[in-house]
């Protein structure tokens, strides 16, 4: 079975048109009516210092080595 999406215009008449990719024929159709929830607006604006931190201390000494070759070994994967 294949499934396809698509979206439907349906005139005063009700008489659907819509434009999917089948060839002629007789087809049977599923419609469900449903309505989407509307976007809502922001009700404040975001305040980055209320995002969570994770803290994972200092750095190691020396550094962190971030080269390909020292993150993959010698195999380069």
């Amino acid at each position: 079975m294949t499934v396809i999406m698509t979206r439907i215009t349906v005139a005063p008449d009700g008489t659907i048109s819509m434009a999917v990719p089948l060839p002629a024929g007789e087809y049977f159709a599923r419609v469900e009516q449903g309505s989407q929830p509307g976007r809502q607006a922001a009700t404040a604006p975001l305040d980055v210092g209320t995002l969570p931190t994770l803290d994972l201390g200092p750095w190691p000494e020396g550094g962190v080595s971030l080269r390909r070759e020292d993150l993959c070994g010698d195999d380069d994967r």
